[in-house]
């Protein structure tokens, strides 16, 4: 399992109570607890609205307002490949990126050079940012949105997903592109390993990788109230035997990477050296939100197998421990498992700043360089005072936690975990330079040919691949309205999936299509699916809003809960679940017992096919021996209508199964057709169907597949020659854009199966539209009016509107370099 070494040349973080590396080193060494209230005005809504006492509701409630925020940032738009006009109107979120990108670049003295063979991998936290949330209440209050103060946001604010890592590129200048992943804690350190493995590939000589949460504050709150995972004391106490959940905090973080003997040659200071990042996902396991031992260790073997070491050569763990008792007694017998008995010390960052979600993996690999450089082991804070005593997994074990900074003992070597709710899995092996050392030399990929084996699809209102033809023939394509589930299938409480995204049971759907019939290698099968943040999940903070709106307008009580209630019942654990935006690949994981990698994709129109090009490059590499590459959205939702300004849109959902031609071959497998990502001068084709915005990549491939694998033109006529090729381009947001071929030989398919006639769980694919009601005839506004809120941007993180003309969506389609 070869791994070569990468060099880290440049950080960067944008954290609670650190904007450097050096103050993050400092914080955290003298055991400051950076947790606080939040910040006045940041959730729009009266505590006494949302937080809970003791014995008062607890429904639609936090148990605390404490979290982890980024204060006193300022940013600077000048000085990016995108005028500084076209910047004051982009979401705070964006402001984060570009900022902490830049000073990465900066502190490698790279900030200004050529970057034609850069590229950007982001962990983005794709739920509505406060900006998001802010545009789609506009949409549903229309004309009252200005009456009850919502600040106004613009509509590239709803395409916080993959945008934000697509104006990256653009303002860089990046020539290999970006684009964002969701594999919730674990984001970064998925990030990284993608990201470290383009630069083993030779598909850039330069990679930036982090993560970023700017998601709503009062949803995540809530949200992990509602899972009964955040500590009702508002206190992060990892290890600690008092210990009662986590605390939810935001920030930003990014490496700068490069091969280590380019970084060598070049004479860049090294801040450290990645030697193997072990990805995985738990499976089945024991639940989605329940962790798993096994999967813990396998990605802890990995990593360790990736860098060639011993257990026992890794003095120091910067874990995932969280402050959830049954969370951080899994770790700790996890690394038991597999470091043994010989006493490592191990800390977590969580101790000072709370949970940073998807940037808590660089933001522990940052402070963990910053131990390296200084020979310091730090400590964890809430240890060793009168009053602290360490969970009862940790006292039984061979780890100690630390109470005072000291010395590093043994190796300059590191390991460092970081495992996201729904099962994903993720350990990496950093080390500090030692120019004595034997390095391996990273090697050039060499591609295998990569076929697809099945296809599920879910387009409009139809339930079949069958019915994706029919419609590529001439058919109809309506709003998809029922989801149908086969309940020989089930796997999940049909409660559950009634309360999930329509995005997430429409991909399930598709996927049981494509998987039916096929044995799959549960170890070494990956789940890879384009997405991009749902509006819908808006609708529970206007919920929780709607009660201060009602005040403001002078509603009585009945019109305040009526109101609440148009927009979605409260917010219960399976709701929860059913919009975090890595489930939609991780509950394909579980539903099949799959344990490779498993994540969501964002990089708006390219979703699908960025999914498919990462999906392939597994299974090149021969990481993977099967891969499910999927993308899903409902873009005839109101919220993404008034953002795109397309009045029509499609819902989608596509599935592909794919194996290497010469183990599908070998297995008697079916073989639709070749496919790859890449420049081609096959004949170029599209359906002319309406888009569904991140799965429109992946329906054209598909539908382009169906053409080349059952002889048909795309004229309708048929296709008699032997071999068959056709070509997908497809410009995205931001400017980026990609390409991918189809190639079928021989003998046509036979015709794909209609639905299944069975029994079924039948699930809606839409929330109701939301009617709110009218108020009293004297106030003189119909409240059922919903149009766009008007493009004026916010001058902070919250605050008032002022006037911008420039009109962002367009500018956000600018130019940039493509990547391939």
């Amino acid at each position: 399992m070869s791994f070569a070494p990468i060099a880290i040349v440049g950080r960067a973080c944008l954290l609670p109570g650190a904007h450097t590396p050096q103050e993050l080193f400092a914080l955290t060494r003298d055991g400051r607890d950076q947790l606080r209230d939040a910040p006045a005005g940041r959730w729009r809504v009266p505590d006494a609205h949302v937080v809970a006492t003791e014995g008062s509701e607890v429904l639609d409630h936090t148990w605390t307002r404490r979290g982890g925020y980024v204060e006193g940032f300022e940013f600077d738009r000048e000085g990016y490949r995108v005028p500084p006009s076209e910047l004051t109107s982009t979401d705070p979120l964006v402001h984060w990126v570009l900022d902490t990108a830049r000073k990465a670049l900066t502190d490698a003295d790279l900030w200004g050079t050529d970057a034609a063979e850069t590229g950007a991998v982001l962990g983005n936290l794709s739920l509505p940012s406060s900006a998001a949330s802010r545009f789609a209440e506009g949409v549903w209050l229309g004309d009252l949105a200005d009456r009850v103060g919502i600040p106004r946001a613009v509509p590239d604010d709803r395409f916080n997903s993959g945008l934000p890592a697509h104006l990256l590129a653009r303002a860089l200048g990046l020539g290999r592109g970006a684009y964002s992943l969701d594999a919730a804690c674990a984001s970064s350190l998925y990030a990284i390993e993608h990201a470290c493995r383009a630069l083993q590939e030779g598909r850039a000589d330069r990679m930036l990788a982090g993560a970023v949460n700017g998601a709503d504050d009062l949803f995540l709150h809530i949200g992990f109230s509602a899972l009964g995972a955040m500590s009702k004391t508002g206190q992060s106490r990892p290890f600690h035997r008092d210990a009662n959940g986590l605390v939810a905090a935001e920030g930003c973080g990014f490496v700068v990477l490069e091969r280590l003997e380019d970084a060598v040659r070049a004479g860049r200071t090294i801040h450290g050296v990645i030697r193997g990042v072990g990805l995985c996902n738990d499976g089945r396991g024991k639940g989605l939100l329940a962790p798993s031992q096994a999967g813990q260790e396998r990605a802890m073997r990995i990593g360790l197998e990736q860098a060639g070491v011993d257990a026992r050569d890794v003095p120091y763990i910067e874990c995932h421990a969280t402050g959830t008792p049954v969370g951080d007694a899994c770790e700790v017998a996890s690394m038991t498992a597999v470091y043994g008995n010989h006493g490592a010390r191990i800390g977590s960052l969580k101790s000072n700043l709370g949970h940073l979600i998807t940037t808590a993996g660089v933001a522990g690999l940052i402070k963990v360089l910053e131990s390296l450089r200084e020979g310091v082991m730090l400590p964890t804070a809430h240890q060793g005072g009168r009053d602290d005593a360490p969970l009862g997994a940790l006292e039984s074990s061979p780890f100690e936690t630390l109470d005072r900074p000291i010395p590093w003992e043994g190796p300059r070597r590191a390991g460092l975990s970081a495992f996201g709710f729904g099962g994903n899995d993720a350990h990496l092996i950093v080390e500090a330079y030692d120019p004595s050392a034997s390095y391996e030399t990273a090697r050039t990929a060499v591609a295998a040919p990569i076929v697809v084996v099945a296809v599920g699809a879910r387009v409009g209102d139809g339930q079949s691949t069958a019915d994706l033809e029919g419609a590529l023939a001439g058919g109809t394509l309506k709003r998809a309205e029922t989801v149908r589930i086969p309940l020989t299938d089930l796997r999940f409480p049909p409660d559950d999936l009634k309360k999930a995204s329509g995005q997430q049971t429409m991909l399930l759907s598709a996927t049981l299509e494509a998987t039916a019939g096929l044995t799959l290698p549960a170890a070494t099968t990956g789940v890879f699916v384009g997405y991009q943040c749902a509006p819908e999940v808006s609708r529970w903070g206007a919920r929780w809003r709607a009660r201060s709106w009602g005040e403001t307008l002078g509603a009585d009580a009945a019109w305040i809960e009526e109101a609440q209630d148009a927009f979605v019942p409260p917010l219960e654990a399976p709701h929860v679940l059913g919009v975090l935006p890595n489930i939609p690949a991780n509950r394909l994981s579980s539903q099949l017992d799959l344990r490779g990698p498993s994540f969501t994709v964002s990089a708006e129109e390219l979703s699908g096919i960025r999914a498919l090009e990462l999906a392939i490059e597994g299974l090149s590499r021969g990481d993977l021996d099967a891969a499910l590459v999927g993308a899903v959205d409902l873009s005839t939702e109101p919220v993404h209508r008034a953002a795109s300004g397309d009045d029509g849109g499609a819902d989608a959902a596509i599935m592909l199964v794919l194996r290497r031609g010469e183990d599908a071959a070998r297995e008697g497998l079916p073989i639709l057709g070749e496919v790859r990502v890449g420049p081609s001068t096959a004949e170029a084709f599209a359906t002319g169907l309406p888009r569904a915005h991140a799965a429109v990549g992946l329906v054209e491939v598909a539908s382009a597949l169906i053409c080349v694998a059952r002889g048909r033109r795309p004229d309708g006529s048929p296709w008699t020659d032997i071999e068959r090729r056709l070509s997908v381009t497809v410009d995205a947001l931001g400017g980026q854009s990609a390409t991918a071929e189809v190639h079928a030989v021989g003998t046509p398919a036979a015709a794909f199966a209609p639905a299944p006639d069975g029994p079924s769980l039948e699930l809606s694919a839409h929330r109701p539209t939301v009617a709110l009601p009218a108020l009293p005839a004297h106030e003189g506004i119909a409240m059922q009016k919903m149009q766009p809120a008007p493009v004026l941007p916010p001058t902070s993180y919250d605050g008032p509107a002022t006037l911008d003309k420039k009109a962002p969506r367009e500018a956000a389609r600018g130019d940039s370099a493509t990547q391939s």
